[in-house]
C-alpha cells in the first residue's frame, strides 16, 4: 500500500559550496570509514560515521545493462545505530502512518551519512522498505541536510531501490544520485536524479547509453537475504504525554530515548524541568512540569537515556505490566523474557528484567524493581544507563 500524499515545503539551500574532485573508488565492500585519507579527503564523504559495515557482509551489487556499464564501485552498508531524531523528520513526511499502518506494514529504514554538496557538512540518505512505503515500482527515497540540529528535506523521491549510487557528477552543485528502476516489461534501467537548486527532482532523466557508472553505492545491504536488516519505524501513537501513554522499551509516548532534551518536549507539547536531587556531573533528570506525575527522564549529556515510572500504577507498558503487578503476572506477561537477580537493597527484592527478543532492541531493557512480591517502580531505556541501580550516582 502507498501512502497518502505528504504536504512538504521545501526551505531554500544557504550557502552551497560548488566545485570538489571526483576520485574514481575500487569495486570494494567496505565501510564509510574504512578509506585511506587520500579517499576521505578526496571523495567528502561520511568516513567517520559508518559502524557496521563487514567485508563478509551479504551484498547487493549493480547490475550492468545493455546500454549502462559498472565502473568503479564502493559498496556501503547502511548504519544499524537507531537515529530518534532521523525518525522524527522521517515520520513528519508520513503523517498518517500510525493511523493507517497496521503493525505487519511498518518500515524498516536504511540509511547513510554522505557530503552531497561539498560544505563539510553531511546529508542523511534513508531508503524506507516495507508495504507502506513501497509498490509494484520501488520505494520510498527520502533525503536531508541539517540546518542548524534540524533535519531539512531535500529530496523525496518514489519507486526508488538500492543501493543507491551517488557519483561524482554535479548539477547545481549537488552530486547527481543514479537509481534503478525496472520498466512495464521488467527491464531493468538506470535514472539520474539531479539536484534543481531546491530539491532533488523527480524530473530525472535516463543515464545516457553507453555510460559507465562510477561512485558510492549506499544502502547496499542485500535485504532479502536477511529479514531483520535496517531499524524498525515505530510509529507515534500520540502527540502528547499523558497518564495513558505506554511504556515501550525505548521511550514513553511520544518521547524516545536519544532524544534531546528540547526534542522530547517539542515532541510531547511539554516543558521539561530540571531537577537538581541526584544529578552527577553530566547525568542529571528531568520531569514535565504539568504531569503527569510519576514519571521522570534520565539525560546523559542533554539526551534522554531512560523513563523512570514511580508511584503511579495508572502507567504501564505497552504489554499492560505496572505498578502493583506481582511477580507471576509480570512474567506471565512476558514469557521467557525476564531474567530475575537479586535486588540489591530491598531484602528479598528481585530486579525483573525483560529482554527483547528482536535483534534490533539489544541495546534496550524495561527493569522492574520488586519487593519481593510486587512490583514497586521500574524504569526502560538503553544499556547501560537502564541498569544502573543507582541512578546518576
Amino acid at each position: 500500500m502507498r501512502k497518502l500524499s505528504r504536504l512538504i515545503t521545501f526551505l531554500p539551500i544557504l550557502g552551497l559550496i560548488i566545485g570538489g574532485c571526483a576520485t574514481h573508488l575500487p569495486s570494494s565492500t567496505q565501510n564509510l570509514n574504512g578509506t585511506s585519507d587520500t579517499e576521505k579527503s578526496s571523495n567528502n564523504y561520511a568516513a567517520n560515521h559508518a559502524t557496521n559495515t563487514q567485508a563478509s557482509a551479504s551484498i547487493k551489487r549493480l547490475e550492468e545493462t545493455e546500454d549502462v556499464k559498472i565502473g568503479e564501485i564502493d559498496y556501503v552498508l547502511s548504519e544499524t545505530e537507531p537515529n530518534p531524531q532521523l525518525e522524527q523528520a522521517i515520520l513528519q513526511t508520513m503523517p498518517d502512518y500510525g493511523q493507517l499502518a497496521t503493525p505487519d506494514q511498518y518500515v524498516r529504514y536504511y540509511y547513510n551519512l554522505i557530503d552531497l554538496n561539498e560544505d563539510r557538512q553531511l546529508e542523511t540518505v534513508v531508503f524506507l522498505f516495507g508495504d507502506y512505503t513501497c509498490g509494484s515500482g520501488g520505494c520510498d527515497i527520502l533525503i536531508f541536510t541539517k540546518n542548524g540540529q534540524d533535519y531539512q528535506l531535500v529530496g523525496d523521491l518514489t519507486l526508488g531501490s538500492a543501493p543507491i549510487l551517488v557519483t561524482s557528477e554535479r548539477t547545481n552543485g549537488w552530486k547527481d544520485i543514479v537509481q534503478t528502476e525496472d520498466d512495464s516489461y521488467q527491464r531493468l534501467y538506470y535514472r539520474r536524479i539531479q539536484f534543481d537548486g531546491q530539491t532533488y527532482s523527480l524530473r530525472y532523466p535516463d543515464v545516457e547509453r553507453n555510460t559507465t557508472l562510477n561512485g558510492v553505492a549506499l544502502i547496499a545491504d542485500d535485504r532479502f537475504s536477511d529479514s531483520e536488516s535496517g531499524i524498525l519505524l515505530r510509529p507515534n501513537t500520540q502527540s502528547q504525554l499523558t497518564e495513558s501513554s505506554k511504556v515501550a522499551i525505548n521511550g514513553i509516548g511520544p518521547i524516545r530515548v536519544g532524544m534531546t532534551v528540547k526534542e522530547a518536549e517539542n515532541s510531547a507539547d511539554i516543558k521539561l524541568i530540571r531537577e537538581e536531587i541526584g544529578a552527577h556531573e553530566n547525568c542529571s533528570y528531568v520531569k514535565p512540569q504539568t504531569g503527569p506525575s510519576g514519571v521522570e527522564f534520565m539525560v546523559i549529556d542533554d539526551r534522554i537515556a531512560r523513563v523512570n515510572i514511580y508511584e503511579n500504577p495508572r502507567i504501564t507498558t505497552v504489554g499492560g505490566a505496572k505498578i502493583g503487578d506481582t511477580e507471576e503476572r509480570i512474567k506471565s506477561l512476558y514469557p521467557g523474557q525476564i531474567e530475575v537477580s537479586p535486588h540489591e537493597y530491598v531484602p528479598g527484592g528481585h530486579y525483573l528484567t525483560f529482554v527483547p527478543k528482536d535483534s534490533q532492541d539489544q541495546q534496550y531493557r524495561v527493569v522492574f524493581e520488586t519487593d519481593g512480591k510486587r512490583v514497586t517502580d521500574f524504569r526502560a531505556g538503553r544499556i547501560p544507563e537502564v541498569e544502573y541501580v543507582e541512578g546518576c550516582v
